[in-house]
């Protein structure tokens, strides 16, 4: 396999670790950052792609009154988890970005939240130095499982990744060079349906309340992450904000075993034919394409479970 390639696989795989969340988004990273980011990409679940749903276990929270003051409602978690649900599924067809909070957005996976046998395109770059200038891109392409996930996942379906098979790609602006071949690689997922009827039906979906965000009215969630035996990093917690009126995700923050955590925000966009072009790195007039067979870079590490962007 061509060491740019193992490269790319390994910067998949880094996501947990590095960060993608196959980002869709950021424009203005390192690519070391990027692979920070790609940490964040928290796996698929259970039924990831088969969305197998559970018994829902409702979870509420009190807001405490003070003196005479009515109590406010209590906030269901079947109730919120339904309606985050039904937004999820609204915008599945979209583009999804992860930028983190306050970063340009860039990279980019569509669909959002893809099902079984739908082909999935996902872009993790560009790369850009600390003197602005792009150094590497990326990207992925690969059709989703519609076997038993537990057969493709890395470790355990929540601190996992997904094994799959497809094209990667790689751009590189140093070397001037370029390759597209048929790969394996393995990528962690921002939280998406089956994950949530997971949490809900393991009770592990606790509704903290209502807030403020980016000057909207949001609802704040909290997912319970059990405890873990795998050797780190992995996740130890994690928390969701959806808008209060339309419900669909807004900002995620996942913290790591080993003290790293990000703060993302999760931006849906409509897949024009120019977005969806974006998802694939342009290749410069007078680059060379590089044979999949030369090289032999390292091979990707694999941790309690290594991630990927």
């Amino acid at each position: 396999m061509n060491s740019e390639i193992e490269e790319l696989a390994r910067a998949g795989m880094q996501q947990f670790t590095a960060g993608l969340r196959v980002s869709p988004d950021l424009a203005g990273r390192t690519f070391d950052e990027h692979r920070r980011r790609q940490r964040q990409r928290h796996a698929l679940r259970a039924g990831l792609a088969l969305g197998a749903a559970g018994t829902v276990t409702a979870v509420t929270v009190i807001a405490v009154a003070h003196g005479p003051a009515p109590t406010a409602r209590p906030i269901a978690a079947a109730t919120v988890g339904a309606r985050l649900l039904a937004a999820m599924d609204s915008v599945s067809g979209d583009i999804l970005y992860t930028p983190d909070l306050g970063h340009p957005v860039h990279g980019g996976q569509y669909p959002a939240y893809p099902q079984p046998g739908q082909k999935v395109q996902v872009r993790v770059g560009p790369a850009v130095g600390s003197d602005g200038k792009i150094y590497k891109d990326g990207a992925y392409t690969f059709t989703m499982p519609s076997a038993n996930p537990y057969k493709n996942y890395t470790s355990n379906l929540d601190q996992g990744g997904l094994n799959l098979t497809g094209t990667a790609m790689f751009v590189n602006h140093f070397k001037h060079v370029w390759g597209e071949c048929r790969s394996k690689f393995v990528l962690g997922f921002t939280l998406d349906p089956a994950a949530v009827r997971s949490e809900l039906a393991n009770g592990q979906f606790t509704v903290i309340g209502k807030t403020m965000l980016h000057g909207k009215k949001a609802i704040k969630i909290k997912f319970d992450v059990p405890p873990n035996r795998e050797a780190p990093p992995h996740v130890v917690a994690e928390r969701l904000w959806v808008n209060a009126r339309s419900y669909v995700p807004m900002q995620g923050y996942t913290r790591w075993s080993d003290g790293e955590h990000s703060l993302f925000e999760y931006v849906f966009l409509r897949p024009t034919p120019k977005r969806l072009a974006e998802l694939r790195p342009t290749i410069p007039a007078g680059y060379t394409q590089a044979s999949c067979a030369a090289g032999h870079g390292q091979k990707p590490a694999t941790r309690g479970f290594p991630p990927a962007s």
